[in-house]
């Protein structure tokens, strides 16, 4: 609409009358406005078709119905506006002001801006090597983790969580204990830091959410906290999370215990290590443990291969094996006098009940008294359980799991965004302990969940990056008939990214899927202005005027038009940039990319791109003269 609009405008100014000042803004903007809204059109429809976040193709459909809808708008409806608006321009002069600021900017465009594109078109080499230089500068402190990428959104929610699994055997007194010191640490965190930072809490028993699963039983508690909103309060809720865990003092009748704000099912990073008996895989488990523990803002370090209840383990000995006793046995005896042992079946009218022996509920409950279990021998003996039976106690394994069929445990953990991301736990674990563990455990290693989520996301990405540029490449191939053209125009993506990538910097952000929708959506908003120079370029070059004179006049007539896309669309977001609501924040990335890719692209779009269009017309007519040269030679 801004592009028709000043196109219009400048029609009126040249003297053409209401009616035919609007129609011809919308008849010589429709080309390049249709052009800029297909390439626009490309980027979201990839978006559409690939992308597997529900958020993002959502966005994108919208972005799609609402491109749709402002073509109408464009040239159905648009142009009758401008026309009375014209109209009423004509009956009542402009105003001093305006005619003060339209001199102003008429002077920054002609002695301010056409010498530094003439500058720029001096000094071809240098400009290019400058403006894509940056780029490959800021390309690489991404690609080196100097701008980190950490596609979990990580919202700032408003609870957080300690979740506890007891020892085997805990009394009811320990647990209430435990569970009091979480209440007392709660409240004196909230008091150290202001105390506006909670709502209220609740104490769950018999449940908690545990290696990303809803847990339940006796040996399992929760406390919940429910924290006032994100304004009113000086922490977040990791930092608030990471404040309570300091003062918590360990205890021994404690298996597990974690504290975090309220998140998603997973983890920000999942580590498989899997091949190896279970013993060896929590050894190896153990040992990544202690190393990852190290890392500043690594928190919540955990494994699903957890300790359950005590075994007992009955081995034969010598004189059980005298007496021609076997381990089955023995099972079998110690089944029947614990489990029970069916001795009748009978109907009670529509129902079969089973009776069972078994001993009393008073012994099979005392673990006391299992060494003096009478065991029979063959020979008709009956000998104490300890006569015939080594016992020894070892902790259990609560749940072992499988991945590919192998036994498998993950790695888990939760990270201080502001210090580490998931993908450098990762990153760090192949650098400094995978080789170790396979070498001393003879495990093999992997990632899954989250981490692998992430990679997915990563390289699904730079997938539909690629396929949105051949298709705007295509378009545009067709569009202006040309198969160099629009190289020109798709010069401008880096340095949108450019100007994204810096932004990200400069707020300390870091790339997460926002991110790459706000680059999908900064690629069309450049490409329209390129376009929308191009474009003029191509009338003034079929006026008659000097290809050099023409790129000159292009960049210099599209200066308004580009300004004032840019300056709208970065006035539109700059709010959005600086919310720090929880659910508004997770836009910050997306509005930070538009708004500091057009804030540093856009002066270098009118720069890069007339010199960029120079040096393919230059390039172009050189090989044509090498051509024509070589052909009678040919002959």
């Amino acid at each position: 609409a801004i592009v028709v609009g000043e196109e219009a405008l400048t029609q009126f100014d040249a003297g053409r009358s209401p009616t035919e000042a609007a129609t011809a803004g919308a008849t010589r903007m429709f080309a390049p406005v249709i052009a800029s809204s297909l390439t626009t059109l490309c980027a979201f429809s990839v978006l559409v078709a690939a992308a597997e976040d529900a958020p993002i193709r959502e966005i994108a459909i919208i972005m799609l119905v609402v491109i749709a809808a402002s073509l109408i708008e464009c040239f159905l409806i648009l142009p009758g506006h401008l026309r009375h608006a014209f109209e009423r321009v004509q009956r009542r002069p402009p105003s001093r002001a305006r005619q003060s600021f339209d001199a102003a900017f008429a002077r920054l465009r002609e002695h301010r801006f056409r010498p530094l594109v003439r500058l720029a078109m001096a000094n071809r080499g240098t400009v290019v090597t400058a403006a894509f230089g940056v780029f490959v500068v800021m390309l690489l402190a991404w690609t080196t983790g100097w701008i980190k990428t950490q596609l979990n959104l990580n919202l700032d929610f408003e609870q957080v969580q300690a979740n506890v699994r007891f020892v085997s055997g805990v009394t009811d007194s320990d647990k209430a204990a435990f569970l009091a010191h979480l209440e007392e640490t709660l409240a004196a965190t909230d008091e150290e830091h202001d105390g506006n930072n909670l709502v209220a809490h609740i104490v769950v028993a018999n449940h908690a959410t545990l290696d990303g699963e809803s847990k339940g039983g006796p040996q399992f508690a929760s406390v919940q906290a429910e924290m006032t909103s994100a304004e009113e309060r000086e922490l977040s809720a990791d930092a608030f999370a990471a404040a309570w865990r300091e003062r918590v003092r360990r205890s021994p009748s404690v298996d597990a215990l974690d504290i975090a704000r309220e998140r998603s099912w997973f983890s920000d990073f999942s580590i498989l290590i899997k091949g190896a008996d279970v013993e060896t895989l929590k050894r190896a488990s153990d040992d990544a443990l202690r190393e990852l523990v190290t890392l500043d803002g690594v928190s919540n370090l955990r494994d699903d291969l957890p300790y359950g209840k005590d075994q007992w383990l009955l081995s034969l000995n010598t004189a059980g094996r005298s007496l021609g006793l076997s381990t089955g046995e023995l099972g079998r005896q110690l089944r029947a006098a614990y489990d029970g042992r069916r001795i009748q079946i009978f109907q009670d009218g529509d129902n079969e009940l089973e009776v069972r022996l078994l001993l009393p509920e008073e012994e099979r409950t005392d673990l006391r008294r299992i060494e003096q279990f009478p065991i029979k021998a063959p020979g008709g003996e009956m000998l104490p359980l300890a006569a015939v039976a080594d016992l020894s106690v070892r902790r259990g394994i609560d749940a072992i799991h499988h991945h590919d069929m192998e036994r498998t445990l993950h790695l888990r953990g939760d990270v201080d965004i502001g210090r580490i991301t998931g993908q450098e736990v990762v990153a760090y674990f192949d650098a400094n302990i995978r080789d170790r563990l396979v070498e001393r455990y003879g495990v093999t290693t992997g990632i899954d969940e989250i981490s692998l989520a992430e990679q997915e996301t990563l390289s699904d990405g730079m997938v539909q990056f690629l396929l949105a540029l051949a298709l705007i490449y295509v378009v545009l191939a067709w569009v202006f008939a040309s198969w160099t053209w629009p190289l020109a125009i798709m010069s401008a993506i880096p340095l949108g990214l450019t100007g994204a990538l810096l932004g990200h910097a400069l707020m300390g952000l870091h790339i997460n899927p926002m991110s790459l929708l706000g680059f999908f959506t900064l690629t069309g908003i450049v490409v329209n202005d390129s376009i929308i120079v191009l474009s003029a370029y191509k009338r003034l070059v079929s006026e008659g005027v000097p290809p050099g004179q023409a790129i000159e006049d292009a960049a210099c007539s599209r200066l308004r038009p580009v300004l004032l896309t840019s300056v709208t669309t970065v006035a539109g977001l700059f709010p959005l940039m600086l919310e720090q609501a929880p659910i508004a924040a997770m836009f910050t990335p997306l509005a930070a990319a538009i708004c500091f890719g057009l804030l540093y692209g856009t002066l270098l779009v009118l720069l890069v791109i007339p010199v960029m269009l120079s040096l393919i017309i230059s390039g172009t007519e050189r090989l044509a003269q090498a051509m024509g040269r070589a052909q009678p030679r040919a002959a």
